[in-house]
């Protein structure tokens, strides 16, 4: 780049957009205060407005966060508070991850709303249509840089140039010199940013500084349900006659929003005899889980096309986290098998699909909770677990950080659902019961898994033996949970099958799988004498549940027998 280009780029471009953003705010301001706002389409669409809107508002927030802390702040300061850069790298990376994450789809299904639905679309103008241009490409570079290159890739210190520059900007000394051998996704991300500046203030974007304070202070307002105190969609998804219709047809319908326990229960008992060294078991489950999830993502893409109503109702309901959990367990144990590639895939698909169900199933929320409402936390620290998994496989620091960000929110959601339990379920629940001791159970696993990947790529050491505690501490309390839940079988048998009893199994696996794991982190012998063989209790509650479901599978899909004909006189 020429002096001149670069004395445009970085000197006189970054004073042009600031010019334009502060003048162009107060013209709109004096001559255009009706057209203030967001212009929202909430009344044309909601469905999709609902979902994408909090997840594209909520990472950009924190996208934005990690800007200013990047940016702004230098790293003599965060050394200064005992922050060495490679420890701010790691946290960047794997929280930067998490708020692209979470910008990308939320965008991306608002610019699909926008698209597809007509009353929506025709009010789009040019300048939304340049305003989500540019957008689109920040996002898309600001994406490609944190995950492809901090993330995956070798990494770049933008700290080291990009940072020094914009400070110079606001001192009112810019060296463009700085941005002189800066990565090329780097200058363009600077250069559309201080273009969306100014367009800005000529844009919708200026709702952002229309925030609504005085609702802190306004009297609360007491909403009822219009579901009359049921869970929504529960009529569509209750069971129907499973001798109607053709076989595969009576499947479809039969199958239940938690399905995909089968797929996480088959994995997490593969996981636990991959780690007491038992291949031929472990990956003879292993390609039955595999085998479930390819069956129930054929199942489920046919009920979004031909039962959509259904389909949608069903995923507000917590048991459809099912399917991100068993995803994530079964990435975990491809990529132990040494399929990498698949656990990234899994990782980005459990990720996607916890993102969209987190946002129906939290507002359609009902207390007291039940142990379906622990899948979160289960969701959660699956998809922990694999980070973990990778990043002592593929040797990625930034995994790490991000394995312990997802560790740390589950186990908030876990005391979030614990708060409001009915304790009741452990003698009426129909087996998901056991997931008040799974969701602990996985917590501990996610945490040894983290200690473990610490060790493997040395990135967090200092929280090492913090973390080892808290492992430890984890698989006391599962083991607490563990006389209550049998005493609660004990006192209220419940034979009958149902899928929810593949929420037993998991946890039943889950004990083995996380003292294997956290016994071998921390050292503790009794841990792995415990595992080797409460791993047998999990394969033989696996027969019998899977027994039952091939029973229940069987009958649904043979054809009834026609009533026999009146006999004539």
């Amino acid at each position: 780049m020429s002096d001149g280009a670069a004395i445009f780029w970085w000197a006189v471009l970054p004073y042009l957009a600031i010019a334009t953003f502060v003048v162009g705010h107060a013209w709109r301001y004096r001559a255009d205060q009706f057209g203030w706002s967001a212009r929202s389409t909430q009344l044309f669409e909601r469905r999709l407005l609902g979902i994408g809107a909090p997840l594209f508002h909520y990472g950009a927030l924190a996208a934005i966060a990690g800007h200013v802390i990047g940016i702004l702040i230098p790293e003599s300061l965060t050394e200064s508070l005992g922050i060495s850069e490679s420890a701010y790298k790691d946290f960047s990376t794997g929280a930067g991850t998490l708020a692209a994450l979470a910008t990308v789809v939320g965008f991306a299904l608002l610019l699909w709303r926008r698209a597809t639905v007509k009353r929506v679309r025709v009010t789009t103008t040019r300048v939304d249509m340049l305003t989500y241009g540019l957008l689109t490409a920040l996002i898309a570079l600001g994406s490609f840089q944190t995950i492809g290159i901090n993330l995956i890739g070798d990494g770049y210190d933008y700290r080291e140039d990009v940072a020094p520059w914009f400070r110079g900007v606001l001192r009112l000394n810019p060296d463009p010199s700085l941005m002189d051998g800066v990565d090329a996704s780097y200058q363009v991300h600077a250069a559309l940013a201080w273009a969306l500046y100014m367009l800005w203030p000529f844009s919708r974007l200026v709702h952002v500084w229309s925030v609504p304070l005085q609702y802190l202070g306004r009297p609360p307002i007491l909403y009822r349900s219009r579901h009359g105190g049921t869970l929504p969609g529960a009529a569509l998804a209750a069971p129907v006659s499973p001798r109607a219709g053709a076989p595969l047809r009576r499947l479809l319908e039969a199958l239940p929003p938690a399905s995909g326990g089968a797929v996480m229960a088959s994995g997490i008992v593969s996981v636990g005899f991959a780690l007491d060294g038992r291949d031929g078991i472990s990956d003879a489950l292993m390609w039955i889980a595999l085998a479930l999830w390819i069956v129930l993502a054929l199942l489920l893409a046919a009920r979004w096309l031909f039962h959509r109503r259904r389909f949608f109702a069903e995923a507000a309901m917590p048991p459809a986290l099912t399917g991100v959990a068993g995803t994530g367990v079964l990435g975990a144990r491809l990529t132990v098998h040494g399929w990498e590639w698949a656990g990234i895939a899994a990782l980005a698909v459990g990720g996607l699909f916890l993102l969209l169900l987190l946002s129906t199933v939290l507002p359609a929320w009902r207390r007291p909770t039940t142990g379906a409402s622990f899948l979160t936390t289960v969701s959660i620290q699956s998809l922990a677990v694999l980070s973990a998994t990778l990043a002592v496989n593929a040797d990625r620091r930034g995994l790490v950080v991000l394995a312990l960000a997802l560790f740390v929110v589950g186990v908030g959601f876990y005391l979030w659902v614990l708060r409001d339990f009915d304790l009741r379920q452990l003698r009426v629940g129909r087996g998901d019961h056991w997931v008040a001791g799974g969701a602990v159970a996985i917590s501990s696993l996610a945490c040894g898994r983290v200690v473990q990947a610490i060790d493997a790529t040395g990135a967090l050491g200092d929280l090492r033996d913090l973390l080892s505690a808290v492992a430890v501490a984890l698989i006391v309390a599962e083991l607490l949970w563990l006389p209550f839940l049998l005493a609660g079988e004990l006192a209220a048998p419940r034979l009958q099958f149902s899928a929810a009893r593949w929420a037993t199994v998991f946890p039943v696996g889950m004990y083995a799988a996380s003292t294997f794991t956290v016994g071998a982190a921390a050292g503790a012998g009794w841990m792995t004498d415990f595992a080797e063989a409460w791993v047998w209790v999990g394969l033989a509650v696996w027969a019998v549940v899977a027994a039952a479901a091939v029973v229940r599978g069987v009958a649904i899909m043979r054809p009834a027998t026609a009533p026999a004909a009146p006999a004539r006189a």
